[in-house]
């Protein structure tokens, strides 16, 4: 399975020379993003393209974006990712709703009483310990396959109002860098 990510940097952060040409910056820029990421291998993603946007590029022929070249697109990415990952709290709270009828002291009872080396009954008792770590992994701010983001500055997967006051406020200090990550 693929997913585009989008990695929020903090331009100041990215150790290159000043008087750099724009190529320079664009890839010291990624580089950055990618060793910032890469500790997730494994987690997040088995493999990644961070050379390109990957099956993306069609949308993206380059895969940073430059704040101080405008704010609009990073702004959009921004505000999708954080949509997808409103959508993917609300799938998970209503999947986990559907349980035991929405009854959270019978799904506490259940939850407790699975035993670790017992087989469940069925696929539910399965999902509904997945959907509680997935729901506050994503309300944490946890970085994962299905966050789709990670602000490398704040060293979170949580897109806030603040997140994107920071980059309207100061838009050539921030650059979003697009990766299709796999898992």
């Amino acid at each position: 399975m693929h997913a585009l990510h989008k990695i929020l940097v903090y331009v100041p952060e990215v150790p290159m020379d000043i008087a750099c040409s724009r190529a320079d910056m664009v890839l010291n820029i990624r580089d950055y993003a990618a060793n910032m990421t890469e500790g997730y291998q494994g987690y997040v993603f088995d493999w990644r393209e961070t050379d390109t946007a990957g099956r993306w590029s069609q949308i993206f022929p380059e895969n940073v974006l430059l704040g101080s070249e405008g704010t609009s697109m990073i702004e959009r990415e921004l505000l999708e990712a954080a949509e997808a990952q409103k959508n993917e709290l609300e799938e998970s709270i209503q999947s986990l709703a559907a349980w035991q009828n929405g009854n959270v002291p019978q799904m506490a009872h259940n939850l407790w009483n699975i035993r670790a080396d017992s087989t469940p009954d069925n696929l539910s008792e399965y999902l509904a310990p997945y959907m509680f770590l997935k729901i506050g992994k994503l309300v944490y701010g946890e970085y994962t396959f299905d966050s789709c983001f990670y602000d490398t500055c704040a060293n979170t997967a949580r897109i806030t109002e603040q997140t994107l006051e920071k980059v309207n406020a100061a838009p050539s200090e921030w650059a979003l860098v697009l990766f299709d990550y796999h898992i």
